[in-house]
């Protein structure tokens, strides 16, 4: 059918240059019922695994661990551009908490989804698909509260989408959301690290109170308004700190020097960043806005943060030292915590003379010697062909 299509097209354009004096009657719409979709190149009836273009809404019965079945909605946007030649990403937006007064009916949180969803509208030029769960009804809210309720409902999502057609990299599934959807982003980074390549929480926050860290680190890059004044600012930014320090392996101080301010609409962007290491952790903070941040302004800097941050992107090279200068005095010897990516061989690359160093057990040890002078010590991390160093400054006392 479609080669009659262009030559219809074709046809058209060559007779575009003669008047048309044509009386034409109005159309009547054909009255199609809901839920059928004519496919001009294929059967009536869509096929069993094949995911539809436009908005569409899904009900899924999820297994809990209790044993319970329980259904769950979202909804997923499938642009007419995709290319399924290329990579396929996958990105999850969970919706902040919307509240109702008790005895009123809850609202339905995905109602409103268009196709001029900032998202949905990255989607239409990005190949993307993007999903819009729906959170549970709690007393007083709809939201993601008690992630234990969400996860397997997440994991369902997967499956759906990891058996359908078009086929998803399963490298490039990503998470973001607003308010109480960030917080629940943020516990995707955590529990399901080796699941979700990166997640961009806005106008929210994580408190750590699991201080182990998973095999694999989310990439993470935060919004947060200094105007908020629901989700602290300052709170979220120490809480970054520590998930940057915890989850990322980074020592807080060692946050990328010089970054300079990105103008985003009538919004000025300040990021804080740590990079080069298991996984980038970065904090975008906006003195103009508070909770509401509009997504339109800060869309790009959310998408090209996920797309350079897949599933399968190599470790970097991060080496860090604990304290980056020492006063010592001849004859004494040190010991300062190192810290490096995973993977990662350090190396002494310079020290001065009068010293003995070496790196050992997490540490890197330093002898002075009677001679000692003033100086620094290298050090070089190596991993993948890539290399970083850091220096500890020396001083005697």
């Amino acid at each position: 059918m479609k080669k009659y299509i262009y030559v219809l097209a074709f046809a058209a354009g060559l007779l575009s240059c003669t008047k048309d004096t044509s009386v034409y009657t109005p159309q009547q719409k054909e009255q199609v019922p809901p839920g059928e979709l004519f496919n001009p190149d294929g059967p009536d009836k869509w096929p069993d695994g094949m995911l539809r273009t436009g908005i569409n809404r899904i009900v899924l019965d999820v297994p809990m661990p209790t044993g319970e079945m329980v259904q769950r909605v979202f909804k997923y946007y499938l642009p007419v551009s995709l290319n399924p030649q290329k990579p396929i990403s996958l990105v999850f937006n969970f919706h902040g908490s919307y509240t109702y007064t008790a005895g009123q009916a809850p609202p339905d949180p995905i109602l409103n989804v268009t196709n001029q969803d900032p998202l949905n509208r990255l989607a239409d030029t990005a190949n993307v698909i993007t999903v819009f769960p729906a959170g549970t009804v709690e007393p007083g809210a709809v939201n993601w509260q008690f992630s234990e309720k969400h996860i397997p409902f997440v994991k369902a999502m997967i499956a759906y989408f990891k058996a359908a057609t078009p086929t998803i990299d399963p490298n490039r599934i990503y998470t973001c959301g607003h308010s109480s959807g960030a917080i629940f982003s943020f516990v995707l980074a955590r529990e399901m690290s080796d699941v979700f390549a990166a997640a961009c929480p806005v106008s929210g926050q994580m408190k750590l109170t699991d201080f182990s860290a998973p095999v694999r680190t989310t990439a993470v890059r935060a919004f947060n308004g200094q105007k908020d004044a629901t989700v602290n600012h300052a709170a979220a930014l120490d809480n970054i700190r520590v998930w940057a320090d915890v989850l990322g392996g980074f020592y807080p101080k060692d946050s990328i020097k010089s970054q300079t301010a990105i103008v985003a609409g009538n919004y000025t962007l300040l990021p804080i960043k740590w990079g080069g290491g298991n996984g980038n952790i970065e904090f975008y903070s906006i003195p103009e806005a508070d909770h509401g941040i509009n997504w339109n302004n800060i869309i790009t800097y959310m998408w090209e943060f996920m797309r350079a941050n897949p599933l399968n992107k190599a470790t970097g090279a991060y080496v860090g030292v604990n304290q980056n200068s020492l006063s010592f005095t001849p004859g004494n010897t040190y010991n300062i915590p190192v810290r490096t990516a995973r993977n990662v061989t350090v190396r002494v690359a310079a020290a001065p003379s009068g010293f003995n160093v070496s790196v050992m057990g997490g540490n890197l040890q330093i002898e002075a010697l009677a001679g000692a002078v003033n100086g620094k010590i290298v050090l070089e991390g190596a991993a993948n062909g890539v290399t970083q160093t850091t220096e500890v400054s020396l001083t005697k006392i």
